[in-house]
């Protein structure tokens, strides 16, 4: 008997010392919201709203940790600091951002006051890069400073000024990239940030454990990796910096296939094989690996050889066909935004192409998106645009963009008499001679 009695006073005591480390939370939601959720460590906590918009629960916690809010059905969110044994009131309401209060109430009025994102306006954009990066110093220099003199406590300050590193170290990302994106094709290739924007980057680690649950943090380290692919950098070569510097697995994961299926989506089946084969062998998180998976059974549809999806189209007199009764003749295909300067730009090109394959088995379309334009608005732009190919809009431009992953515009297409995909990634009029038309006998 007293074995028993010993034995339930220690499973007694182990349970109070482990309730003690949750987190209580509890408030208010203005709406018809009944169900809020915490998001914790790959982990959801789910508490009801009652009739009068009141919840109240725990949530069991390791060590303070940021975490998410969302409610149901709104879907509203809300970002969030949370400390074993500490309490925080949250008032949700339509109008305003979240009031907390309790031990961690002013911890999370600055989180709200701070906000998670870091706008890229026209002034910032303007700023040569050196000015642009000693801002971003000074910027983070200050906010910090600011943060300490709020004296929210040695570890909150500690983790957050971390975080205030990586807001700011994305907002410099996105600016390098738009940087770059500025520039004429060649140099767009050879652009690399100056020495004072590596240094930048440099201070902020692609590997951090106590943030791999934080928006801010993920969405730096992906926009990194993709800006290093984006300056022609190997897929392989980035896939192998991952598996050498991030160790902590949810970020490795997140990575790894983040990356994946956006190459693939771009690239379609070049490198696909490697990525999946890497995926289903370093990834845990079975659900990532099928959406990687997903996106390249996608691309299998439209592999050479396939049956090229069929479309519905209007020409410039307002008669609607399909690309189904075009069969009889090879297709090249440009889709594109005609309102895009790209357009009489690229006009000579086209008029080269159509010139040298005249009196071929090739027929040259181009297939325009044009958003809340009219007929004649459209027409008016074809007449412009100095191009004497077959022109069409797009019916119905979701459809199209779903079948054919349109990613980027302008965006061409090859199709073999019969309607099968011949290259649903075709090059451009500037790359066409020799090996596409060639393999196909034009």
């Amino acid at each position: 008997m007293k074995t028993s009695l010993a034995t339930t006073a220690c499973i007694l005591l182990l349970s109070a010392c482990l309730q003690n480390r949750d987190a209580r939370v509890s408030g208010r939601v203005e709406g018809r919201d009944s169900v809020i959720i915490f998001r914790l460590d790959d982990r959801d906590y789910r508490l009801p709203v009652d009739a009068n918009g009141s919840f109240s629960g725990a949530i069991p916690l390791r060590h303070s940790a940021y975490a998410y809010a969302r409610l149901l059905p709104s879907r509203r969110r809300v970002f969030l600091f949370l400390g074993p044994r500490e309490t925080l009131e949250i008032i949700i309401n339509n109008a305003a951002a979240p009031a907390f209060e309790g031990s961690l109430g002013a911890i999370n009025n600055y989180l709200s006051e701070q906000g998670e994102y870091l706008p890229l306006d026209a002034a910032a954009l303007l700023r040569d890069e050196e000015s642009f990066v000693a801002n971003a110093e000074e910027s983070l220099r200050v906010r910090t400073l600011l943060l300490e003199a709020k004296n929210l406590g040695q570890e909150f300050t500690a983790i957050e000024s971390k975080r205030l590193g990586y807001l700011a170290a994305e907002h410099a990302t996105r600016y390098l990239a738009y940087a770059r994106a500025r520039l004429a094709d060649t140099a767009r290739r050879h652009y690399r940030p100056g020495c004072r924007a590596e240094a930048f980057l440099a201070r902020f680690p692609v590997d951090d454990s106590r943030l791999s649950g934080v928006s801010v943090y993920l969405q730096f380290v992906l926009a990194y990796y993709t800006f290093q692919l984006d300056g022609e950098g190997d897929i392989r070569d980035v896939m192998a910096d991952i598996q050498q510097r991030v160790k902590t697995r949810k970020t490795r994961d997140y990575l790894l296939t983040e990356l994946a299926s956006r190459h693939i989506f771009v690239h379609g089946t070049r490198d696909g094989d490697y990525l999946l084969s890497l995926c289903r062998r370093e990834v845990k998180d079975t659900a990532r690996v099928s959406r990687v998976e997903r996106v390249a059974d996608r691309w299998r549809k439209l592999s050479a050889g396939a049956t090229a999806p069929d479309i519905a189209l209007r020409d410039p007199n307002g008669v609607n066909t399909r690309l189904r009764e075009m069969r009889g003749s090879y297709l090249y295909i440009v889709a594109a935004d005609s309102r895009q300067q790209t357009w009489r730009a690229d006009s000579a090109l086209f008029r080269a192409l159509q010139t040298r394959y005249a009196g071929r088995d090739v027929r040259f379309l181009s297939i325009a998106l044009e958003p809340g334009a009219t007929l004649e608005q459209w027409r008016a732009r074809v007449a412009d645009s100095g191009i004497s190919w077959e022109h069409f809009m797009v019916v119905d431009w979701a459809n199209f963009q779903n079948a054919y992953i349109i990613s980027s515009l302008p965006r061409y297409i090859f199709i073999d008499p019969r309607g099968r995909i011949v290259n649903a990634l075709a090059p451009p009029p500037a790359r066409i001679a020799g090996g596409l038309f060639a393999n196909a006998g034009l």
